[in-house]
């Protein structure tokens, strides 16, 4: 069997560059399902497909619920694998391809079939890319951290090469798909030939970094053969794991404040390419508006990210991030008409995502190995997964905000826009994110396990 990854099964020891990255290749690929998903999928289904945007929205709002019912199911299933390549990269291995063929049929659907069956398809096809296999392969993805080392400064490590590589990820969806778009559809942004092509080169794409992810990296922190045994006896069921996550307050903490995020991120995301095409009359300007923060996020990670990681720790680190990623809402809100200072803006919220989402998954990591001491449960699976089911829902959330508050503005993709569209596109944009995080940034100043593992010697 192949294995790239650092020869020893110690979790206390740093492990090589080779697996570092070959872990963060899965972000990667993930990234490029998720981010097509979050960015394109609504303005391919009211432009393209023409189904209108509640329809989409009700569809994507009750299937993202059924999404995250699933990563319970599947956190579970993890802590219950056994195999020889551990409980995480069974799953990755096996389903990824059925991933990938699941995403090209969510850009497929064709636009001469009724609007009913046109909600059949975007429900049927958006269930099996995500609540079905995307969770099947991220949920165990998620999980690895916590499996392949025990080590504070190796995860933290970890997070930042799997935030540079996701990163990447989401540049790659970015700056390729419309152009893809564009060259496999004869020149036009809304042809359905040219969505489809995109999405089977972006999903051949992928297959190569979720082998290297698999076949680069070991799962060494499962325990020895006698403990493992002995769990596997007394092997706690989901709604003990979920009682004892219930007890543990920092793990709260941290999924009440992704669930926040993710709802500021998904209203963002979701209307940059409506505000480009309808509010500054330059659909152009998404690939610019979007890749300003992908850049800035990368570069921080490696210049700015690490020496505050070293100088303050996780925590003050996220909510120095979530700071930056207000002043970029707030620059955007004052000059909302100019490109450039609207890229401007998308570097300050760059920085901000480079470091909350670097210290999201050392923190939920943390959390996890908390609440093991405090309650002697270890559930690496269903804490992830349940922590996934607050970002899902929290992405549910803002599909449905998006949603209403286009109808409120009476949005329509065939017709000339009210004053009253221009300003939902606007809302949800830049004030409502902007609101969300500072709420954020409030929520977790509450936040205190990093005091507590450096006083217990367990973090710098």
């Amino acid at each position: 069997m192949l294995d790239f990854s650092t020869k020893h099964n110690d979790p206390a020891k740093k492990l090589g560059w080779t697996e570092r990255i070959g872990y963060s290749c899965g972000d990667l690929a993930c990234n490029l399902v998720y981010e097509s998903l979050s960015v394109y999928l609504l303005i391919y289904y009211t432009n393209v497909v023409k189904l209108s945007a509640s329809v989409v929205a009700a569809v994507l709002a009750v299937s993202k619920i059924l999404d995250g019912i699933s990563d319970i199911v599947m956190g579970g299933l993890i802590d219950r694998t056994k195999s020889k390549l551990g409980k995480a990269r069974p799953w990755i291995l096996r389903f990824f391809v059925p991933l990938m063929i699941s995403l090209v049929l969510v850009f497929s659907a064709p636009a001469s079939l009724p609007d009913k069956w046109k909600a059949v398809w975007l429900f049927v096809s958006y269930n099996l890319v995500m609540t079905v296999f995307y969770t099947i392969v991220n949920i165990p993805y998620a999980s690895m951290i916590s499996l392949m080392t025990a080590h504070p400064e190796e995860r933290g490590i970890l997070s930042t090469t799997r935030s540079v590589f996701s990163t990447l990820g989401k540049f790659i969806v970015n700056g390729s798909v419309l152009f893809l778009v564009q060259k496999l559809g004869n020149g036009d942004s809304f042809d359905q030939k040219g969505w489809t092509w995109a999405f089977v080169i972006l999903g051949l794409f992928s297959i190569v970094f979720y082998l290297f992810c698999v076949y680069s990296t070991k799962e060494r922190n499962s325990g020895s053969a006698q403990q493992s045994a002995a769990a596997e006896e007394n092997r706690p069921g989901p709604i003990v794991s979920l009682k004892a996550l219930c007890k543990n307050p920092y793990w709260i903490l941290i999924t009440v404040s992704v669930f926040i995020a993710h709802i500021a991120s998904g209203l963002s995301l979701g209307s940059t390419a409506y505000y480009a095409e309808y509010n500054l009359g330059n659909f152009g300007a998404y690939s610019l508006l979007a890749n300003s923060i992908q850049v800035a996020q990368i570069i921080s990670l490696f210049v700015l990210i690490p020496l505050l990681i070293k100088k303050f720790g996780k925590h003050i680190t996220f909510e120095t991030g979530v700071l930056f990623s207000l002043c970029g809402y707030l620059l955007a809100g004052i000059c909302s008409k100019s490109i450039p200072m609207l890229a401007a803006a998308g570097v300050l919220r760059g920085i901000g995502n480079a470091a909350t989402g670097t210290m999201f998954y050392g923190l939920l990591a943390d959390s996890i190995d908390y609440g093991k001491r405090k309650t002697g449960i270890y559930c690496a699976g269903m804490g992830t997964a349940a922590n996934s089911f607050g970002i899902k829902l929290g992405s549910s959330v803002s599909t449905l905000v998006w949603s209403r508050i286009l109808t409120w503005g009476g949005f329509s993709a065939t017709a000339a826009l009210p004053d009253s569209a221009y300003t939902a596109i606007s809302l949800t944009y830049i004030w409502i994110p902007a609101v969300l995080t500072a709420v954020l940034f409030v929520l977790m100043l509450f936040y205190k396990l990093d005091r507590i593992n450096k006083a217990e010697g367990l973090a710098k």
